[in-house]
């Protein structure tokens, strides 16, 4: 296979592979040094998010065999310094075994997110490049666009993960900069700190000045002018010659060295305009600091309890395999979380530190310098001294990162997982459906906007709490329900399952209110958003995976006041949501469980598939509940 370039071809081939075998080759390269045009890019192969990758990396002929020859992959993964992970394959001498890009393990990261990627070819001492696009399964690029939209729209920003990176070669199609804007600001405090603080010491030892011809008293006559002659004739002047009588006063023109030049007026306006933005930066980073302490202390705090619990039931005999094992994967859970906050902690701890540093100097050279004599300038002059320029230039750099929100230079945006994506298009879709239905929300994401601010996500174990006059909805988001009644009442929740399958996507409990103000359970809805296709997820063969997790959401128990008759199931009804790019049948019941195609319709971009039988299924059950209400 041909590798075009310019007007030359490379003896070697490069072909992507997916699980089906599906071929991908490269047909052109371009050099880094040169920008490949957007028709080009256009040409690029697109694979799909989430199936296997292989790749043929080979030399068309022994003769053009390079042992050094290398192709480097760029990935959407970062290790723990924020570096962007490159997957590196040799040149190999024929087709006859492809190299594994990636295969899927369990807790295993695809490499990739949504977006354009580059690879980069070494090759006889020559660099090439070229790409390719990862867009999603089950979903085109319309849909998903819609998706992202509606997302933004709800919450800025979710469909995003920030990576703290000063380069990266991937696209994302998006021009919007980060909204983490004080982090960029920070980084670019930090990552200048020594330069900056040369500059503020060494306008402070050795300040712009210029000379001046003054007149001064003097005891000894030296130059004189007709100035001088005029005073000593004077009413101040013979006051003066007056005080001291016998000693001599005279009126004396001389130069003198000054610091109220235009340089130092137009860096003291600097200096008082950056000193209020650096005690911005800092208290937004003090704000995000004790978020993630908070965060920390939860998890240990979590991590303890769950070590406590197992290190009880060592000493009791019949305890089930799944409790222990249920709690071991908590415990390996939050330490990874720990971890995960530590590096955000320690980052932001450097940052802090790196901008209370800068505006110490700030305040102190304000303060207690010449700078304290000298009035504010209000025109810029053109700035002939080094550290003058230094700390102009780096001001102007602050501005732009705050006027636009983020530098995209500072920060890699990555689009989050599109299955991720999808669980947070399918949660807030049954918000506003449960709205529609004429309920209020009173708890959730506007009462935890600077929690989301900080995390950029919706977090775990989330609550949302939605009223009306007669009953109240919690709304779950990826809650792991306790195992025992225990447990669950601990928490506050109102179901519990001893079944390994515990964990549903979105959980919506209804109660009804009582006399005296109380909550009384009634029954639950569990919704499943799977981005998989249908097949996978349904077969009337087999019992699959899937229907095998769904059917044990049926099993959940009741371990609070109720007014739901004794025997009836607590779990109502079990939805799972799935998208497609068909519109037909969007409806599916089978034994109970309730499949649903909710996804962006392809010939109207505003209209949902599956929404209003998604409306009706919620509607239905609520209205049971409200006509109970009536009967009681």
């Amino acid at each position: 296979m041909v590798i075009h370039y310019k007007n030359d071809t490379l003896p070697i081939s490069v072909v992507f592979r997916n699980n089906y075998n599906e071929p991908f080759p490269i047909n052109k390269v371009w050099s880094p040094k040169e920008p490949i045009p957007q028709s080009e890019q256009a040409q690029f192969p697109t694979l799909k998010e989430n199936l296997d990758l292989y790749i043929d990396f080979v030399a068309d002929s022994p003769e053009a065999f390079d042992p050094t020859a290398t192709i480097k992959i760029q990935t959407s993964v970062f290790d723990d310094q924020n570096e962007q992970k490159e997957l590196i394959f040799p040149l190999k001498t024929s087709f006859s075994a492809s190299q594994v890009v990636y295969s899927f393990q369990p807790n295993t990261e695809y490499p990739w997110r949504m977006g354009l990627y580059l690879f980069e070819i070494e090759y006889k001492s020559q660099k090439y490049v070229s790409g390719f696009y990862i867009k999603p399964l089950h979903m085109e690029l319309e849909q998903i666009t819609g998706i992202h939209s509606y997302l933004d729209n709800k919450i800025e920003r979710i469909i995003y993960d920030f990576i703290s990176n000063n380069s990266s070669l991937l696209n994302q199609n998006d021009d919007n900069a980060t909204a983490l804007w004080y982090m960029d600001y920070a980084k670019l405090v930090q990552e200048n700190y020594e330069m900056l603080s040369y500059a503020l010491e060494t306008i402070s030892k050795r300040p712009s000045s210029k000379i001046v011809g003054t007149h001064q008293v003097q005891p000894v006559s030296m130059k004189q002018n007709a100035k001088s002659i005029r005073w000593s004739m004077s009413s101040k002047g013979l006051k003066e010659k007056a005080k001291a009588p016998g000693q001599s006063a005279f009126y004396n023109y001389t130069k003198v060295e000054e610091s109220n030049t235009l340089d130092n007026q137009w860096i003291k306006n600097i200096l008082l305009n950056w000193n209020k933005d650096l005690k911005r930066v800092s208290n937004l980073l003090k704000s995000h600091v004790l978020v993630v302490k908070a965060d920390i202390q939860k998890e240990i705090d979590k991590q303890q309890e769950l070590e406590t619990k197992i290190i009880s039931l060592k000493g009791r005999r019949n305890v089930s395999k799944s409790l222990i094992y249920d709690l071991d994967t908590k415990i390996r859970i939050s330490k990874e979380s720990q971890e995960k906050h530590m590096l955000t902690l320690n980052l932001l701890d450097e940052r802090t530190s790196a901008v209370y540093s800068i505006n110490s100097r700030v305040n102190h050279i304000l303060s207690s310098s010449f700078l304290s004599t000298v009035p504010r300038g209000k025109k810029k002059p053109v700035l002939k001294r080094h550290a003058y320029r230094t700390v102009q230039d780096l001001y102007e750099q602050t501005l732009l990162v705050e006027r636009e929100k983020g530098d995209k230079k500072q920060h890699t945006k990555l689009i989050k997982p599109t299955w991720r994506i999808y669980e947070y298009f399918c949660l807030l879709k049954v918000i506003d459906i449960m709205q529609k239905v004429g309920y209020d929300l009173v708890d959730g994401i506007p009462y935890n906007f600077m929690l989301l601010y900080h995390k950029n996500e919706i977090p775990e174990s989330i609550r949302f709490t939605l009223e009306n006059s007669e009953s109240v909805l919690h709304i779950w988001y990826d809650y792991q329900l306790s195992l025992s009644p225990k447990e669950a009442q601990e928490k506050g929740d109102s179901l519990f399952s001893p079944m390994g399958k515990n964990r549903p996507d979105i959980r919506i409990d209804a109660f009804r209110k009582g006399e005296n103000g109380e909550l009384l359970f009634r029954d639950a809805v569990v919704l499943d958003a799977k981005f998989r296709k249908f097949s996978s997820l349904y077969t009337d063969e087999y019992l699959t995976k899937v229907q095998t997790q769904l059917y044990s959401y049926s099993g959940f128990q009741c371990c609070s006041p109720s007014v739901a008759p004794e025997g009836s199931r607590r779990v109502e009804k079990v939805i799972c949501l799935y998208p497609s790019t068909k519109e037909t049948e969007p409806t599916l019941e089978r034994y109970n469980l309730h499949y649903i195609k909710l996804f962006p319709s392809l010939s109207d971009n505003e209209s949902i598939v599956g929404e209003f039988e998604l409306y009706e299924l919620l509607k239905s059950w609520i209205g049971n509940l409200a006509k109970e209400k009536a009967e009681a």
